[in-house]
């Protein structure tokens, strides 16, 4: 890929983490230290980091030229956006079609491309007006998922471990 190509991939990436606060990382290497590319993935995508820390939203796109083998491995808390079957669909239609023909940057494109469609944008708190302050929601068709604060796991400790007590209360009690 030419500098050029580069920075229109490098803009769009960065367009989307500004957007989304998703991470996108691609990555192309020769040697996958004796791993499979699955595994080599996973141990990348966690050594490095890629995603904001705590949030698991990152995205990685590996390829491996050599071998003629790709895969994007997708961070936990987007997989409601991108399972594995829109991965799989993204993998046909934008890498395979393109890397065949040996269309690196367009393939490369046309997966980011893809791969915005399906993430959830950064909302702006609305109990807030200071628009700096964001938080990240994930609508699921079950409802809306977010990350609980130290006060509400407190609270939700503190429920279950009343309710444990009582069931074994109850439990000790019905033997006598």
């Amino acid at each position: 890929m030419s500098d050029k190509e580069e920075g229109v991939l490098n803009s769009m990436l960065s367009d989307i983490e500004q957007n989304t606060s998703d991470e996108i990382t691609i990555v192309t290497t020769n040697d996958l230290q004796d791993e499979s590319i699955e595994m080599y993935a996973v141990l990348l995508f966690k050594e490095w980091g890629i995603g904001k820390a705590g949030v698991d939203n990152g995205i990685l796109i590996l390829q491996v030229p050599s071998m003629n083998k790709y895969r994007i491995e997708v961070g936990y808390v987007l997989e409601g956006d991108l399972n594995d079957a829109k991965v799989g669909d993204i993998t046909r239609e934008c890498i395979e079609t393109n890397f065949s023909k040996q269309k690196y940057f367009d393939g490369y494109k046309c997966t980011i491309e893809k791969i915005r469609e399906n993430l959830t944008p950064v909302k702006k708190n609305p109990e807030n007006d200071d628009s700096s302050k964001e938080f990240l929601t994930t609508t699921y068709s079950i409802g809306m998922i977010r990350r609980l604060s130290t006060e509400e796991w407190k609270t939700i400790i503190v429920i279950v471990l009343a309710g444990i007590i009582g069931l074994t209360w109850i439990a000790w009690s019905g033997k006598k």
